[in-house]
């Protein structure tokens, strides 16, 4: 989560708050980061032009 120091807490947070098994914290927190990477991507892309 936001706040969260680093990935394993974060993962910690969503299974106490949220009920998720690890599996699934797991899983929204890998759609985050790779919907960040694409940010990224396409700032990078935009930049080089």
């Amino acid at each position: 989560m936001r706040g969260s120091k680093d990935v394993s807490s974060a993962k910690e947070q969503l299974t106490a708050e949220f009920g998720l098994s690890d599996t699934q914290s797991q899983a929204i927190l890998d759609m985050r980061l790779s919907r960040f990477t694409a940010l990224e991507g396409d700032k990078l892309y935009q930049e080089a032009r």
